[in-house]
């Protein structure tokens, strides 16, 4: 990684023997530190971790209904509108377009009524799951207390210098690899305040996959391997609440592409169903916005060239680890 990142331009400079340009937060590293030396700590945080994989094991057992169900409500609505799809459906705007219903057509009605119902499932997952993350949260929060973490000596002394280096980088590149391990390391050290204050600085974030998924508010991940198939929530941001992610907005795509509102909720038929010029507008309207966040992309990826030209210094968190996403043990 390091080779790459010489290769484009940001130049390794050697301290010591060191790289003080080019460093990798080793967020995993220095967990197991503290699990090397500090073996009863580690004890109580990996029962910690039981406890909650329990927890969510139990929540979808309970919630895998409310999945099933939306499921069937997205078939049966693509079964009377082929074109339709789960995304178009949950931007349908409902509450909007009731003062037209005296004028729809009854396919149109029934489009507006589908819609509005899928909708309110979708609002009981997710109401459930923040539910489920506030109880996880809780268990976190009894184990800084009844463990004494947070006034450990030795924890104390890693957290600050992996602080120091968040908040001393121009640049920080966090890559992909296990979601879980790479959050919980995160999380352990308590580091989204840091990210968060890199953020208001100005600091430059390289994000990809596992990477973008702990700067959002909330991850959901798909475990598609063997036969224990789930969705999992995973609170995101390093922290223990909800909200103060670095993206404050993560749009997901369900059950295959995700096609513009005005292009997809159409009717075999060719009528066009309440919404469509809407969705159609807001669709102008992102590609706008998508067109200057890529204009804006490839002027930091320059200033990045010209920061290792210039010698300035650059954090790079590595990929740690090469855990399967299945495996939840130790996190």
């Amino acid at each position: 990684m390091r080779a790459a990142l010489n290769a484009i331009g940001i130049a390794s400079k050697y301290e010591g023997g060191y790289d003080a340009n080019i460093q990798n937060l080793a967020a995993y590293h220095e967990f197991n530190v503290i699990k090397q030396h500090e073996p009863e700590l580690y004890r109580q945080y990996h029962a910690k971790q039981e406890v909650i994989k329990e927890v969510k094991q139990f929540y979808r057992a309970k919630n895998s209904q409310l999945v099933s169900l939306l499921k069937e409500q997205n078939q049966l609505i693509k079964k009377s509108f082929p074109d339709s799809t789960l995304g178009s459906v949950l931007e349908y705007p409902a509450a909007q377009m009731r003062r037209d219903l005296p004028s729809f057509s009854p396919r149109q009605l029934q489009y507006h009524y589908c819609a509005q119902d899928l909708q309110e499932t979708m609002k009981s997952n997710v109401t459930n799951d923040s539910k489920m993350v506030d109880l996880c949260n809780e268990l976190d929060l009894y184990f800084m207390a009844s463990s004494g973490v947070s006034r450990h000596p030795r924890y104390l002394e890693i957290r600050s210098k992996l602080e120091e280096r968040i908040l001393g980088a121009n640049s920080i590149f966090i890559f992909g690899g296990h979601v879980a391990v790479l959050l919980n390391r995160l999380n352990f050290f308590k580091l989204k305040k840091a990210f968060v204050e890199a953020l208001k600085r100005g600091t430059n974030f390289y994000v990809v996959s596992a990477g973008t998924g702990v700067l959002c508010n909330s991850i959901i991940l798909y475990n598609d391997f063997g036969d224990d198939r789930h969705v999992a929530l995973e609170n995101a941001a390093g922290g223990a609440d909800h909200g103060g992610g670095g993206l404050r907005q993560l749009r997901l795509q369900f059950l295959g592409r995700r096609g513009r509102a005005g292009e997809n909720a159409r009717s075999d038929q060719g009528e066009a169903l309440p919404g469509d010029r809407q969705g159609a507008r807001a669709s102008q309207r992102r590609e706008q916005i998508e067109g200057t966040r890529r204009r804006s992309d490839a002027n930091h990826f320059r200033a990045i060239r010209r920061a290792g030209e210039e010698g300035n210094r650059d954090q790079q968190q590595g990929c740690e680890g090469r855990q399967h996403q299945s495996e939840l043990t130790d996190q």
